[in-house]
């Protein structure tokens, strides 16, 4: 049934009634008495103005391939060939451009029964061809080995009830003020199908046929239909979200779809659920280069938001000279010292023992410090050292009481004479482990590593816009030890101080997670940020461990915003692992599978909230100077610099 139907009323009598219209709506005359029996009546009845009259074109011209409606230039296309692989929303590339364009989609769902027939007979076929290629000596065709597995693939989903076949008629209406303009508009619609591998035909003498399937009467007078299945068809919907744009956020690159510019602020919640950020990908991939550039940016574009970075291997050097920041070298000989015995501030709902509660962590630190690697401390050297830690504060006079805490807390050099005195005076039972867990801390209190990190009262403050703790100077089996404890003391700050935003920065943070307690505290801070105007950006290289560690899968689940770049390994049979991993945690497409297993470094797919954008990290040659890592690039950079006067 049409939509809207206009006719010309017949004429009729006072003896007959009118009859029904069978429209949605329908136009007619008043219900009188009628009589043209004269010429003269009836030229008169053709005079009067009806609905149909006003909403008729005044004039159409119809060429062999276009059509002249009421002065406008209308050309129709129909999409001859689609793209071989697609990604959700391949469409916006062409309607992102806002051009002069009405798309028409006809979709009829397939009988299974038939649709099964056909594929078999097709199976059949190909399974043929390459057999007599095969008994022939013939090279293999790629291509006939791609569609029968297409093919099989479609009939085991029809199979098991998975997917549904249906027929698609996808049409383009192109409007222009000329001849010229409206050439132009065409050869631009096809060369942005043709980028995606796609291809437009213009139907000659069928523009009559092409304008009617363009308009809304349900009616495909041009039939040039596509056999798709569900998960293709739901490629073609054109209204999936743009790109995240928000005023005033900050760039982070291009959407390599609709060639649009993707600016977020993270710390905006009216988008994003949190500021925290996860970045997975291996060895240049571009993770730090991304990263670089984004903290540049914050410090540039806002005036509050800062910076912190626990950096392995000294890569945010030049990023925090060129800034103005502050860089804390972490090493057994640098001044900078941090507590661990410092207390939180206290809880302000007063629930718990702020004291009680810490020490636990103090525990959990020391259990990554003192253990053996790839260990944890035994039941009974952790509850020999809960002991130790809670004389120490007693020994300094912190008790549970809120009033002793600002009292100056005890130090590892405490914690280390309450050990010495049990191993000397305490119980048969306590004394060997007391012993054996005061002889592993005396490295960090007496002997070569005292004069470092833990050998005093905490004097790093953050008070700069960017902090970037350097630990490359510790030896590798202290990094994660380092990095809980630096985390740990930036959480305190933030806890002290939640007026700022603040962006953590841990890099590498697979060296903390495969620790159970540093796994434990980092989920919590991925918890806990939002409430402190912190967000912690999570970066790693060992995708798979990470993904397969239940703390590490709870953490990539609750960052609202992901990146992924390249996903490789060094074998095939690692990277399909990794892929197969990275697919279940976020949901990836068979498309944007193949699109991260072939990007290049810089390119990849930002995931937030409801938006999946294939991204393109774009960075001025000033940033670029200041976040490429690799050497080379970083001479050639500083090179090109040098000859173009330093632009």
């Amino acid at each position: 049934m049409p939509l809207l139907r206009l006719e010309r009323p017949p004429e009729w009598s006072t003896d007959a009634a009118p009859p029904e219209p069978s429209a949605l709506l329908a136009v007619k005359k008043p219900d009188v008495t009628r009589h043209a029996d004269t010429a003269d009546e009836r030229l008169a009845a053709f005079g009067l103005r009806s609905l149909a009259d006003l909403l008729a074109p005044s004039s159409l011209v119809i060429a062999d391939d276009h059509l002249l409606l009421d002065g406008e230039y209308t050309r129709v296309l129909t999409l001859a060939d689609l793209p071989p692989v697609v990604a959700a929303g391949w469409l916006n590339g062409v309607l992102a451009e806002h051009l002069a364009i009405d798309l028409s989609m006809h979709i009829r769902p397939l009988e299974g029964g038939a649709a099964a027939s056909a594929l078999k007979l097709k199976s059949w076929r190909l399974g043929g061809a390459l057999n007599d290629d095969a008994s022939n000596g013939r090279p293999i065709d790629n291509h006939l080995t791609t569609a029968l597995e297409q093919i099989e693939g479609l009939r085991r989903g029809l199979a098991r009830r998975e997917i549904a076949l249906f027929s698609v008629g996808l049409y383009l209406r192109l409007r222009a003020s000329s001849r010229a303009n409206l050439d132009e508009l065409t050869q631009q619609v096809a060369g942005l199908l043709a980028a995606q591998a796609g291809a437009v035909l213009v139907p000659r003498l069928q523009q009559e046929q092409g304008f009617r399937a363009c308009l809304p009467e349900a009616r495909d007078a041009l039939q040039v239909l596509h056999t798709l299945d569900t998960g293709t068809l739901s490629t073609i919907y054109p209204f999936v979200p743009s790109a995240p744009r928000i005023p005033g956020g900050i760039l982070f690159g291009i959407d390599e779809q609709i060639h649009d510019l993707v600016e977020l602020d993270l710390f905006d919640h009216r988008v994003c659920q949190n500021a925290n950020v996860g970045i997975f990908a291996p060895s240049g991939g571009g993770k730090t280069f991304f990263t670089k550039v984004l903290a540049r940016r914050y410090l540039l574009m806002t005036d509050n938001t800062d910076i912190i970075v626990i950096d392995r291997k000294h890569e945010y050097r030049a990023l925090c000279e060129a800034m103005g920041g502050q860089f804390l070298r972490i090493a057994a000989s640098s001044p900078h010292r941090i507590n661990p015995f410092d207390l939180p501030p206290p809880d302000q709902r007063g629930e718990g023992s702020v004291l009680l509660d810490h020490i636990q962590q103090v525990l959990g630190l020391l259990d990554v410090l003192l253990a053996e690697p790839g260990q944890r401390l035994s039941l009974g050297e952790r509850a020999v050292l809960d002991r130790a830690i809670k004389e120490a504060y007693q020994a300094a006079g912190v008790t549970e009481d809120p009033a002793t805490h600002a009292t100056p807390p005890p130090t590892m050099g405490t914690l280390q004479a309450v050990l010495d005195a049990e191993a000397d005076l305490g119980s048969d039972v306590g004394r060997a482990t007391a012993a054996s867990l005061a002889e592993r801390l005396a490295v960090f209190t007496s002997g070569s590593l005292a004069g470092g990190l833990l050998g005093g009262h905490t004097n790093v403050c953050l008070d700069s816009r960017l902090v970037v703790f350097g630990i490359e100077g510790l030896p590798e089996d202290l990094w994660s030890f380092a990095m809980y404890l630096i985390a740990g003391c930036v959480w305190q700050q933030v806890r002290q101080w939640p007026d700022r935003q603040r962006l953590l920065v841990v890099d590498e943070a697979w060296l903390l997670l495969q620790h159970r307690d540093g796994g434990r505290f980092l989920e919590s801070i991925v918890r806990l940020a939002r409430s402190y105007g912190l967000g912690l950006v999570f970066i790693t290289q060992d995708i798979k461990n990470v993904l397969q560690d239940a703390r590490g899968s709870v953490i990539a689940e609750n960052v609202f915003t992901t990146l992924l770049l390249r996903q490789s390994g060094k074998s095939q049979q690692q990277t399909t692992q990794t892929q197969q991993l990275v697919a279940e945690q976020f949901g990836l497409s068979a498309e944007e599978q193949r699109m991260l297993g072939a990007a290049q470094p810089g390119h990849g797919l930002l995931l937030v909230g409801p938006w999946r954008v294939q991204l393109h990290v774009i960075a001025s040659k000033a940033e670029e100077r200041i976040a490429m890592t690799a050497p080379r690039e970083r001479q050639a950079l500083a090179a090109a610099a040098s000859r173009g006067g330093g632009a």
